[in-house]
């Protein structure tokens, strides 16, 4: 990756950042009054909770970009059980307050120290034995933007705003493809594979199967996730499904009408 390369793909990495904080107040600022209140539980997140998490998740990258810096090695952070009744409580009990200046605070510092983080760390695979072999920069955008579009995503989905669910993916979608996000794992392929979960769950199933007969070409892996992923339901009996995650011609057994019904992320 050229000087020029890398100098290009950071800036389309802060602006993917900045986008997504944008896409957050949208989410906020777009809420029914009765969504804005609601209490949630742990099955069925409400949307305070949701912009704590992915707030929570920023911040857990925030201190691996500073480790980065620093030459030392990040702290382990658990895994978050979404399901479980207490970690769904530390979230719920955070005013909507404090909930939208940590999003604003924590979004700048994520921006900031990607933006400051010189190329060597930021953009060399392997050059950290925490990321197992992957570059920083990828973890960044999974952390950083599609891990939080995708719980917006699902907040939007269960509350029937399918149209805004196509709104947000198809935004970053576009928004990576002209930011040149490069076609490997961690970068673009999420932002296409996130789109045709979006137009499945919309019900437009030719362009579901193209985007994710796209996603699956660019990185073969979520061929897996495709296979369980519960937006993907409507496809799940198109014949051009197997194909798609295969790479083969389906069957005529699988063949079938398209699988109706709404679906859950998390």
């Amino acid at each position: 990756m050229t000087t020029h390369d890398r100098s290009k793909l950071r800036a389309g990495i802060l602006e993917l950042l900045a986008l997504m904080r944008a896409e957050e107040r949208h989410f906020e600022a777009g809420l029914p009054a009765a969504e804005r209140s609601e209490e949630g539980t742990a099955e069925r997140w409400a949307a305070r909770a949701v912009l704590a998490h992915v707030t929570d998740f920023k911040r857990e990258q925030v201190v691996r970009l500073r480790a980065a810096a620093d030459g030392s090695e990040p702290p382990p952070f658990p895994a978050v059980e979404h399901r479980d009744p207490a970690v769904y409580a530390d979230y719920a009990c955070r005013s909507w307050e404090h909930v939208s200046a940590d999003a604003e605070s924590t979004s700048r510092a994520l921006c900031d120290r990607t933006g400051q983080l010189d190329d060597a760390n930021l953009f060399t695979p392997g050059v950290h034995p925490w990321l197992h072999g992957r570059a920083l920069w990828a973890q960044v955008l999974v952390r950083g933007v599609w891990h939080a579009s995708a719980h917006l995503h699902q907040h939007l989905a269960e509350h029937g705003h399918l149209d805004r669910v196509v709104a947000l993916q198809r935004c970053l979608y576009h928004a990576a493809t002209d930011a040149g996000i490069p076609d490997e794992p961690g970068g673009r392929p999420f932002a296409v594979y996130n789109l045709a979960c979006a137009h499945a769950l919309a019900g437009d199933l030719e362009s579901g199967l193209e985007r994710l007969a796209e996603a699956v070409r660019l990185d073969p892996n979520l061929a897996a996730a495709a296979s369980a992923d519960p937006d993907l339901g409507r496809l799940r009996r198109h014949p051009r499904f197997d194909e798609i995650i295969s790479g083969e011609p389906a069957t005529l057994a699988s063949r079938g009408p398209p699988e109706a019904g709404r679906t859950r992320r998390r």
